[in-house]
This record gives C-alpha cells, structure tokens and sequence, in this order.
C-alpha cells in the first residue's frame, strides 16, 4: 500500500541494495540459539525510499549515524542443514569496515572494493 496515497496499486522493483543508516540496536542477551550475543541490527533507509531493518555484518563501533551502508547477502543453512541467502548491512565507506571476500552484492560484484 503507497504510504502518500493508500492506492493498494503497486509493483515490485529491484533496488540499488545502497542506503543510510538510521539507527542500530546491539542485543547483548541471546534470544535465539543459533544467533549468539553480542548481535547488531539497523534500520536503513534505502535509496529508493522504504526503510529496512536487517543483521549488521560489522561491529556496532564501525556504525555512524547517516552513514551509508551496502546490502550484502550470505549463504547460510537452515537447522535442517538446507542451504538460504540472508541479507546482512554492511558500512559502505571508502575507508570503512571492509566485508569478507564471499559478500556479494545484489548486483552479484564483490564488495570487498
């Protein structure tokens, strides 16, 4: 539903995976068993509008305020050892926090630039 107009007429359209950070939240107690503390989530507000929460893939102390951060997905495995992409947040600054060489984006391009 368009939040300026409340028209239920809409379409799915790929984003850039790109945004600013809004605000993030480090969990420091375990709430799940195959999540371990400490455990960051932010809410992102994508270039093209809506806002995001997802995992972060850095440290809480490599998070600014208004910074960008880029959409990165990772193979996991489910607890019945199935194979899924999850998408985690990462800093996305010339001299920032640098993901591991297996992130791609969703342009499928290493984002170990």
């Amino acid at each position: 539903m368009c939040p300026s107009c409340l028209s239920e007429d809409w379409q799915w359209t790929a984003i850039s995976g790109a945004g600013t950070l809004l605000s993030w939240t480090t969990f420091h107690r375990q709430y799940f068993p195959t999540i371990p503390p400490p455990h960051t989530v932010a809410a992102v507000l994508l270039d093209e509008g809506p806002i995001l929460i997802a995992d972060v893939d850095a440290p809480p102390d490599r998070l600014v305020l208004d910074g960008r951060m880029r959409l990165t997905y990772h193979e996991v495995d489910d607890l019945d050892g199935n194979p899924f992409q999850l998408y985690r947040w990462t800093p996305h600054t010339p001299t920032g926090y640098s993901p591991s060489p297996r992130e791609t984006t969703l342009e499928g391009a290493r984002t170990d630039d």
